[in-house]
Order: structure tokens, then sequence, then C-alpha cells
């Protein structure tokens, strides 16, 4: 026995079609690319516009009753915005103190590497990241390299400051005092630290306070096959040390 094929349900009892809301699905968008505000803090403004077009794609599919869809796109949106601006002071102060950890250690390697005499790999980390010698170069190999290289090891090993360390070697005790300054671009990290070199000097303890300028920088490079890639590198510039070198402390 044949069944009887299923009837259709009337025209009129079919949905009817609504247009997804754009705004909506821009608000999203904007809240996902926002995540990466939690690495890159310069980047923070996505979260709070995706908030902004979210909330105005929610007051716009309110206003336009059944004609729109997308309410829970853009619910999604605002919710997402909201919690990544709430969390932008905690997540900006968590970069900042990783920066700043890691500026110093790079400090305390660029007064180790003049402790123990290895004044070309100090002096690399005083160039931008981008324009330094390959690390595996010789300082011998550097006037036939490019004379301007060997020029500024020169000047860099002719500072007061470079030459007392030099001859104070692995005696120097040194640690972090103080952070003086601290920003943040696209680009850029920088943080200003004061170190304070203690060592002993006709018998008597002394000690010399050595202002550092240390840049996290990123960069682009070409690397072969892979054509230009993305790089970040540190670099370490004097900026003064204490009046009248050692002082008693």
């Amino acid at each position: 026995m044949s069944q009887a094929p299923h009837a259709l349900p009337p025209i009129d009892e079919f949905p009817e079609y609504r247009p997804l809301s754009a705004t909506a699905v821009v608000g999203l968008v904007l809240a996902v690319l926002g995540l990466a505000a939690l690495v890159v803090p310069m980047l923070w403004p996505l979260p709070l516009a995706a908030a902004l077009v979210s909330l105005w794609a929610l007051r716009r599919i309110n206003r336009l009753g059944c004609e729109q869809s997308g309410r829970g796109l853009a619910w999604a949106g605002l919710l997402l915005g909201i919690a990544l601006v709430a969390s932008a002071p905690s997540q900006g102060s968590w970069h900042r103190y990783l920066v700043r950890h890691a500026a110093t250690e790079v400090g305390l390697a660029w007064f180790d590497l003049l402790a123990h005499n290895e004044t070309y790999a100090a002096w690399r980390l005083s160039l931008e990241p981008s324009s330094r010698p390959h690390d595996t170069a010789l300082p011998v190999d550097l006037a036939s390299d490019n004379p301007r290289y060997d020029e500024e090891l020169q000047a860099f090993l002719q500072q007061p400051i470079v030459r007392q360390l030099l001859a104070l070697g692995p005696q120097a005790q040194v640690a972090a005092e103080e952070v003086r300054q601290q920003a943040s671009s696209l680009s850029r990290d920088a943080v200003e630290i004061v170190y304070r070199v203690r060592f002993q000097e006709g018998g008597q303890p002394q000690s010399l306070a050595v202002h550092l300028h240390i840049d996290r920088v990123a960069y682009r490079a070409h690397v072969k096959n892979l054509g230009r890639q993305a790089f970040a590198g540190w670099r370490v510039r004097l900026v003064r040390s204490a009046p009248n070198s050692a002082q008693s402390r």
C-alpha cells in the first residue's frame, strides 16, 4: 500500500527571510581581531570599537524589529569587546612588567660582557638590531666590511665608563637600582634603568651609578628564500654615569 506524499505547508507558513546585519558582523570581527591586543598593546582601540559598533548594531536591529537578523552576533561582539576593554589595564601593566624585567636582564648581560672583556659583543648590543654586523664576524674584519663599524667600535671603547668597567672586570658587582622611565609604541619598547656598580678601590667600598637606555625594537629583515620577515631585538645605550665616577657608599 503506497503512502500518500506529505503535504506542503501553506506558503505563508514559511519563515520570512531577514537579511543579516552587516554592522553586527563588523562588530564581531573587530572583537575577534581585538584579541590581538593581549599581545600588542597598541591595538587596544579595536575592542573599544567592537563594543561601540556592536551596540549600534543592537540598537539598529531593535529599531527595525523583524526586518534584520544578527542579534546574537551583536551581543557576542558587544560582550567580547567589553571584556577585552575591562582587561586592558591589567594586560597593559603585565606587558610593562614583562618588558621591564626583560630589559633589566639585558642590561645585566651587557655589564657581564664588559666584565669578561667581550667588547665586540657589548658594542654590537649598542647598535640598532637591524643594522648590526653579523654576530660571527670578527672585529678585525670590521674595517674591510664597513669602515664606519670600526670607527664606532673604537668610539665605544673610548667612553670613560666603558674603560672603567673593563678595568674593573669581574670584581664589579652590578645590580639594578631604579627604573626611571618606560614607554611603548607600536615598534619599540623603551626603558631607562639605573644600575649600581659596586667595587673595592684602595681597600674602600666604592660605587658608581650607570644609566642605561634599553630598547626592544621590532623590525623587518630579508631572509633567504623567505623574503622579509618580522624580528625583534634589544639595544643598550649608555645614557650617563654618576659624576666623579667612583663614590663611597
